[in-house]
């Protein structure tokens, strides 16, 4: 049951990252290109980012690969770093467009965010 709360707390964190950077930032980090507004961009884009942050994870554990510790934060910072790449690259989709650098710094706060969730349902499990 935890792996259905986790993913929507992945969601949401990634939505409210997303969300929340398209606010703050809106010339780098914009939301609501070409039929969607703010809103839906960031949760589409945060369904999206989870879908396939939630793909490689499962991809790595079928191959048996333990991941914990440091290789963990390097491992999830690349997926979602590919992850916001494509989503910006499919903007016409996603609603979500991320200029440069930027796609490191909701990378990093997604990661984070992602964290703070897993540590979390841990713990009420």
């Amino acid at each position: 049951m935890y792996n259905h709360l986790l993913y929507l707390l992945y969601w949401l964190v990634n939505a409210a990252v997303i969300l929340a950077l398209g606010w703050m930032f809106p010339n780098f980090v914009q939301l609501g290109v070409n039929k969607f507004i703010p809103l839906e961009a960031a949760i589409y884009s945060g369904f999206w980012l989870t879908f396939f942050v939630w793909s490689m994870w499962d991809f790595v554990l079928l191959r048996g690969v333990k991941i914990e510790g440091a290789p963990a934060f390097v491992y999830f910072l690349m997926a979602n770093f590919i992850g916001f790449w494509l989503l910006s690259y499919a903007s016409r989709y996603t609603g979500l467009v991320v200029d440069g650098w930027w796609l490191v710094v909701l990378a990093l706060l997604a990661n984070f965010g992602q964290r703070l969730a897993w540590k979390w349902v841990i713990k009420r499990s």
